[in-house]
């Protein structure tokens, strides 16, 4: 048995802002994200490993953006997932970007 894995957010957050600066260093303070739709898997079936997914969706880039930068809104922590789904869209999207 493995031991469990846990994160600490602090340590997250720094690994995060650490590979943001590099992008910045590489781009500049703005990137031309130049992809607005992408495949999309959903989480449920991205972690289960005793099947193969089957289910697709779509993502939209302008929609993450506007969703969790731009939109100001009060936040609920018990919604968190909603916003983690939109960034992880935009960090993909940056990945793709900083491939050579």
């Amino acid at each position: 048995m493995t031991e469990p894995l846990t994160v600490n957010l602090g340590d997250l957050r720094s690994a995060l802002s650490a590979a943001l600066d590099l992008v910045e260093q590489q781009f500049g303070p703005e990137v031309d994200l130049d992809v607005d739709y992408y495949w999309h898997l959903p989480v449920e079936d991205a972690f289960d490993m005793s099947r193969e997914p089957t289910s697709f969706t779509t993502g939209q880039t302008s929609d993450d953006i506007d969703d969790a930068i731009a939109n100001k809104r009060e936040r609920d922590p018990a919604e968190a997932w909603h916003d983690l789904s939109h960034l992880v869209g935009i960090l993909r999207v940056l990945k793709l970007r900083c491939r050579p």
